[in-house]
């Protein structure tokens, strides 16, 4: 699973933990996101996971993802500005 972390202008959001659950196992990969907005959880077992982005002055954001064997998920993560108490969950059906 890899991804950008950006702002809800488009700047990168660098420097947070996301942790990654698999929804089945309650298993969880937590990555620390690039000076580049980037993040990657490699190596994932297929399965459903989400990913939580939790900064500082950001609304708490969920999003799914669901990788198949040998697939890549990319999860970019948009952040608007508000308190940590506020929360968004992202659903997105996966492409055909």
């Amino acid at each position: 699973m890899v991804g950008r972390v950006t702002d809800d202008t488009g700047a990168v959001v660098p420097g947070g933990r996301l942790p990654s659950p698999n929804v089945g196992t309650n298993d969880s990969r937590s990555v620390i996101v690039n000076d580049s907005g980037e993040y990657a959880v490699p190596q994932l077992a297929p399965g459903q996971y989400t990913v939580t982005a939790e900064y500082a002055g950001f609304i708490r954001l969920f999003a799914p993802a669901s990788p198949g064997d040998g697939q890549q998920a990319r999860i970019d993560i948009a952040l608007k500005v508000g308190t940590v108490s506020e929360e968004v969950e992202v659903s997105a059906a996966a492409p055909s």
